[in-house]
């Protein structure tokens, strides 16, 4: 069953309908009737109206588990009637997955993970269901009428579900003891998600790799399966057509504006900062030479080889009297004082080196690169003696490189990724002349023409360095170069 309703924004925003209590299928109100209840609920007037209204095709579709927006000609957005009939009896439960879903597309999930499984689905929507509720809390909402949904369709004492949900009791008086029986490790991301408060900044401190690999190591596969997500996570055919492609970044293209103020007020993904810790790695050879490469095109261009190079003097030990000035004088000393004589002495060597060039280095850390971090930091440090970079760790926003992050490892990411954040960020902040190097694994989103027309109107050069078989992006209009960067497995 799927049942077509257009909705028209004007009337929605304008019509004011009594808080609709929904107990069957049967009673279900109009889609318009239910959705103006939830665009007239405390704090959606000033965070989704505008995106709620631009999804302008709304649905009742068995098609989907519970809701998903897709893309045809524009976007929709599709509800089970049975999902809502069972679990969104109240304005503030729909709200509640409405908001959860709208926040799947802002982030860009798809894009996160290529081949995202049910541990990254889990660790997904334990993030975004705390993100939602505390947008709501910010807005002043009476928040536990919104947790209600969460909280209700998952249990508190089972594991890895009770991290999709705030403890029995929250916000006032959460019950930690609930969940006592389960692994330390989960019970430890529970309290960080949902033990303290949020700080203006967005700070959360767990990222979704934390997530997934404390689900990876102590969840059996077998008690992954059977949990109901909410949101679209391609359980059934139609919403494994709407995931396909490029289904973020059409529907993101449209609702633009329209998310932008929902996108920044997310704590723990799109604009939220967690601190990655980076492991160190053996250096890998391949990626190194390719790296160099793709820098030294970057800064000097091709076929400037005579001005890259300079000779430079360096003083080194050597074994060899003639090379040391001072040898006569050492030696006459020692026989003096009746010491063995040197067997060292000071030498210097000439050598040619590139002429170190100026560059901006974006590096993404959102999640689906914390596997090639480790080798690609490691290689930028072997590199910098040949150029003189200025770096910025970027996911969902762009922060400064400080200095020994890339010994220590330690760099701010919200997890998700925005390379139009990227974009913005050198139209207003690189010098006009240097050159910009984006090291990426290659998921990201598309960029509207309107975002980088100011790069392109200033001239500044988009070197992209693709590490592993994603996406190039050789064709888009705000790259000038894309380089293959070798994987770490094939660089060893």
């Amino acid at each position: 069953m799927t049942t077509h309703v257009s909705t028209d924004a004007t009337t929605l925003a304008t019509r004011h309908v009594a808080p609709v209590t929904i107990t069957n299928v049967a009673l279900l109100p109009s889609i318009d009737d239910l959705l103006a209840t939830v665009l007239s609920t405390a704090g959606m007037h000033t965070r989704a109206l505008d995106a709620l209204l631009t999804v302008s095709r709304v649905e009742w579709s068995d098609e989907v588990a519970t809701a998903c927006i897709d893309c045809c000609e524009r976007p929709r957005l599709r509800l089970n009637p049975q999902f809502i009939a069972r679990h969104c009896g109240t304005p503030e439960r729909l709200t509640m997955l409405v908001l959860h879903e709208l926040s799947h597309v802002t982030l860009g999930h798809t894009r996160l993970f290529p081949r995202p499984t049910a541990l990254h689905n889990i660790a997904f929507d334990a993030i975004v269901n705390r993100t939602v509720l505390s947008l709501l809390e910010k807005a002043g909402a009476t928040v536990h009428r919104y947790a209600a949904l969460p909280m209700d369709t998952y249990r508190s004492d089972q594991a890895p579900e009770f991290i999709l949900r705030p403890p029995p009791g929250w916000p006032d008086a959460p019950d930690w003891p609930a969940s006592r029986t389960l692994p330390a490790e989960l019970r430890r991301i529970h309290r960080m998600l949902y033990g303290a408060e949020i700080t203006d900044s967005g700070l959360l401190g767990v990222t979704y790799g934390e997530i997934i690999e404390a689900l990876r190591t102590n969840v059996p596969a077998d008690d992954v399966t059977g949990i109901v997500l909410l949101g679209a996570h391609g359980v059934t055919p139609a919403e494994q057509v709407a995931l396909a492609g490029t289904r973020d970044s059409e529907v993101a293209d449209v609702l633009q504006s329209q998310l932008a103020a929902l996108s920044g007020q997310h704590p723990g993904v799109g604009g939220a900062l967690s601190q990655l810790h980076v492991r160190d790695a053996d250096r890998t050879p391949a990626l190194e030479r390719a790296l160099r490469i793709l820098l030294r095109r970057a800064v000097h261009g091709v076929g400037t080889a005579a001005r890259r190079v300079k000779w430079v003097s360096r003083d080194v030990t050597v074994v060899h009297r003639l090379h040391d000035r001072r040898a006569a004088s050492r030696h006459h000393a020692a026989r003096l004082l009746g010491v063995p004589a040197p067997l060292l002495f000071a030498g210097q060597v000439t050598e040619r080196r590139m002429r170190p060039g100026d560059v901006t280095i974006y590096v993404d850390v959102s999640g689906s690169m914390n596997a090639l971090l480790p080798f690609l930091c490691r290689s930028l440090r072997a590199l910098r003696a040949e150029i003189t970079p200025t770096i910025y760790w970027f996911s969902t926003t762009v922060v400064p490189a400080r200095h020994g992050d890339l010994e220590t490892g330690r760099m701010p990411t919200s997890g998700g990724t925005s390379i139009t954040a990227v974009i913005r960020h050198i139209a207003t902040t690189v010098p006009v002349g240097t050159p910009v190097v984006v090291l990426t694994d290659g998921h990201l989103e598309h960029v509207v023409p309107s975002a980088h027309a100011p790069i392109r109107a200033r001239g500044t050069q988009v070197h992209l360095g693709v590490i592993g078989d994603g996406p190039l992006h050789d064709a888009a209009d705000w790259v000038n170069s894309s380089t293959r960067l070798p994987s770490p497995t094939d660089s060893r």
